[in-house]
């Protein structure tokens, strides 16, 4: 940088002068080893109180940024997490109800043409006011019978071999599966062809 000299004609006052540095003098050489960087002018700003400022502040809108964004996915999660507790709040009692409407259904089936009544006929509008109860809240059967096996709505209890069938084919259902609002809350027990 610059130099400071005192003035040889006024000794008793020794007043500094401000010198540049002499044009032909050399610069000091620093060995450079392969392989070793070079020192440039972006590591003097670095070590100035401006360079170091303006890395912190890099530093500080990095980490801003980080926890804004897990802010935001926090409360993508949370509101997420709050519509399921309420998509599926009742979904215990729905799936106490179904044993219900399997036995609805058992009793059905086993009504034969002759004990055609008003207790078949009672029966059947308990089958349907049960349904249509499962179904405002979002429950709805899953088909089966003639579909193709689906691991996902299906639980296979027996595969046979069949040529009338397609192969993997559901060709008998042993209990009916159901959903609430689109997530399986039981599977349905299939029969599957082979």
């Amino acid at each position: 940088m610059y130099k400071k000299k005192a003035s040889h004609q006024e000794p008793q006052e020794a007043v500094e002068k401000e010198v540049a540095p002499d044009i032909g003098a050399e610069a000091p050489q620093t060995p450079e080893t392969p392989g070793e960087p070079t020192p440039d002018a972006g590591a003097d700003t670095a070590q100035t109180p401006l360079g170091k400022a303006l890395a912190e502040a890099a530093q500080y809108k990095d980490s801003y940024l980080r926890v804004t964004a897990d802010f935001q996915n926090y409360k993508r999660r949370a509101e997420k997490e709050k519509t399921d507790i309420y998509k599926f709040a009742g979904e215990k009692v729905l799936v106490d109800l179904l044993p219900i409407v399997d036995n609805i259904e058992r009793a059905i089936a086993h009504v034969s043409d002759e004990e055609q009544g008003g207790l078949a006929d009672g029966v059947r509008m308990i089958h349907k006011s049960l349904l249509s109860l499962l179904e405002q809240h979002g429950v709805e059967a899953i088909a089966a019978l003639g579909e193709p096996f689906d691991p996902e709505m299906h639980h296979a209890v027996q595969m046979v071999p069949s040529d009338d069938h397609e192969p993997h084919a559901v060709i008998e259902e042993y209990q009916k599966g159901y959903k609430l609002n689109g997530k399986v809350i039981r599977y349905s027990m299939v029969k599957v062809a082979e």
